[in-house]
């Protein structure tokens, strides 16, 4: 097989990367005396890393995280206290595999959403889906997906991602539509799939949006048996922001 055919099959399947590497190849004689199966295996190699890096680059796109930059490491410096709690967390992802869910939560300021895209980001680097949704913005979606008779394949869409984040998860009462959605939503995803969820009040304190006290044990129960809860302290880092370190 000559080498213009060898190009050409890879421009067919769309082997960018790996036609490079063979023109490489093709050209230094170093490669000459090398094994084939050794040939063979830097050709792949060099695809597979390529592929890695634009999928990852997609899943960064359709993330949509409000920090795209948030790293764990600087976690670990700002969070010192919680470092353990995170390492276990990062380890292999675990939780993602059992459908669990995390809850930050702290005041304004603290770091709750930083800390969430930190975690996306490291899970996304591990194959794991992630969508950022705020949380007041995710039941507007879902009200207008019912108004518009497509609740059910939007909610599909949501559940097929591995982690949705809901930043702000807010106190302000819900509506009887807003309760009943957000239920069907929470319970949709339940033993499925995971979330992240940032909140300024702590978990006891989320009964008073729902007003109906029911529902809401229904909701936070599906969330909080199955979630790792942070609580973050200390000042507001908007200052630090303004100096050029990291905000909420």
């Amino acid at each position: 097989m000559d080498k213009l055919t060898i190009k050409q099959l890879c421009a067919n399947l769309r082997l960018s990367e790996l036609s490079i590497a063979f023109e490489e190849q093709y050209r230094e004689s170093a490669y000459k005396n090398m094994a084939f199966e050794d040939r063979l295996r830097e050709l792949l190699q060099v695809q597979y890393d390529a592929d890695n890096v634009k999928r990852r680059a997609r899943m960064g796109q359709q993330a949509n995280l409000r920090w795209s930059d948030a790293t764990i490491e600087d976690c670990f410096k700002r969070h010192i206290e919680h470092r353990r709690l995170l390492a276990d967390i990062l380890m292999e992802f675990d939780w993602v595999g059992r459908n669990e869910n995390i809850v930050i939560t702290g005041k304004t300021g603290v770091g709750k959403t930083h800390l969430a895209c930190a975690i996306a980001n490291a899970a996304m680097n591990k194959g794991i889906t992630v969508l950022f949704k705020r949380f007041y913005n995710l039941l507007l979606e879902l009200v207008a997906a019912e108004n518009e008779m497509n609740l059910k394949r939007f909610r599909n869409k949501l559940n097929r991602t591995n982690i949705v984040i809901l930043d702000d998860w807010g106190l302000a009462p819900l509506c009887d539509r807003e309760r009943h959605l957000l239920f069907e939503f929470i319970e949709s995803r339940e033993c499925k799939a995971s979330l992240i969820i940032t909140s300024q009040y702590d978990t006891k304190d989320w009964y008073g949006a729902f007003q109906d006290h029911t529902l809401a044990d229904s909701v936070l129960d599906r969330i909080v048996s199955y979630a790792h809860v942070i609580k973050l302290e200390g000042d507001s880092a908007r200052c630090i922001a303004r100096e050029g370190g990291d905000n909420e």
